[in-house]
């Protein structure tokens, strides 16, 4: 009778229903698409998934770092983040396809056509055909190339 009775609990370890904890964002390994959580009087939880299926594709949400989160255990060992309470960023990715990467590749062709500029009329002489170029129109140049810059680091803020 005994037999039976250890049987079912075995089983029954196997088929709990999920369980929701609220926990605190130790550190987040994007690549593996994971993360560490501590839960107030309980044991730390490593590995805990932030994507809903094993891959490198689709979006994920990367928490802060020491923000609340929700996770559901879906196991006895695995557990997944259901709600964020902050955001660090979101990513993107499809097949060899990252977002991220592509607004990389971007800024530093608009970048380099704007260092192509700067320089150009910087070295232009009086020889031939003049382009007068004064120093008003290198100064805009600079500045919209901060502003370049600026943008792009917003960009990555939300969408590494």
């Amino acid at each position: 009778m005994s037999e039976i009775k250890e049987l079912i609990e075995k089983l029954a370890q196997n088929v709990l229903p999920p369980n929701a904890k609220v926990a605190t964002i130790m550190s987040v390994d994007a690549d593996k698409g994971e993360c560490d959580v501590s839960i107030p009087g309980e044991a730390d939880v490593f590995g805990v998934n932030l994507r809903a299926t094993e891959g490198k594709e689709g979006i994920v949400i990367i928490p802060k770092i020491g923000s609340q989160v929700l996770i559901e255990f879906i196991s006895n060992e695995d557990a997944y983040v259901a709600m964020f309470s902050e955001v660090d960023y979101v990513s993107y990715a499809k097949g060899a396809l990252s977002l991220r990467k592509e607004l990389d590749v971007v800024y530093d062709k608009m970048d380099a056509i704007l260092n192509v500029l700067q320089n150009k009329y910087k070295l232009m002489t009086n020889v031939g055909v003049t382009l007068a170029v004064t120093p008003d129109v290198i100064a805009e140049l600079k500045t919209i190339q901060t502003a370049l810059k600026q943008s792009h680091n917003n960009v990555q803020k939300l969408i590494k």
